[in-house]
């Protein structure tokens, strides 16, 4: 069984398996984030708000020492849904006391 094989093969496979994973994640472009923003929040919006939010949902890699960043879909789904709630009075935040 692998746990019962050497450190160095198990070291050999576990490397081998992750050679396969991916250098930089990718993450969604900013035209896929935009169309997200305008499915969610409508046509209304200008393009600088737009480019706003993508900037606010746009992550470091820090795997490869911070050189790579991409836009994130869940953060951008969660930067969308705390503009709704304060538009709708209402924040995802604690309250500041």
């Amino acid at each position: 069984s692998w746990r019962q094989s050497s450190p160095a093969k198990r070291w050999s496979w576990s490397n081998g398996v992750l050679g396969f994973m991916p250098q930089a994640l990718p993450g969604i472009s900013e035209e896929e984030a935009a169309t997200i923003v305008h499915s969610e929040l409508g046509l209304g919006l200008s393009q600088q708000k737009i480019q706003k939010l993508i900037s606010k949902s746009r992550i470091t890699d820090l795997r490869h020492g911070g050189q790579h960043s991409y836009v994130s879909a869940r953060r951008l789904f969660w930067v969308i849904r705390e503009l709704q709630a304060v538009a709708n009075g209402k924040s995802t935040h604690a309250p500041h006391q």
